[in-house]
């Protein structure tokens, strides 16, 4: 490989790197560390999906503790929340 090849991997997986400590603290999400090795071991194409992974279990985890303090979905403030809700919502079937 050339080294502007070896060079862009480097820059994919330290932005990655960043990426995920900065969205990971806003998000509180646990287990940081594995897509990080991940990244590091394998690249970005474990370490990102991974991480995408891990951010919408916590996400979902954060809705759902909303929902049972608030009730419904009228009550919930968060947009992040109000989107999770309503895709949870099974669809009417017309008869």
């Amino acid at each position: 490989m050339s080294t502007f090849t070896w060079f862009d991997v480097l820059v994919s997986a330290v932005v990655l790197i960043v990426f995920i400590r900065s969205e990971g603290r806003r998000a509180a999400i646990p287990l940081l560390w594995v897509p990080i090795v991940a990244t590091c071991v394998v690249g970005v194409s474990l370490g990102l999906p991974l991480f995408l992974l891990l951010r919408e279990r916590a996400l979902c985890r954060h809705c759902r503790v909303n929902e049972s303090e608030h009730g419904d979905l009228g009550a919930n403030q968060d947009p992040v929340c109000q989107a999770e809700l309503r895709d949870r919502r099974k669809p009417e079937v017309p008869r």
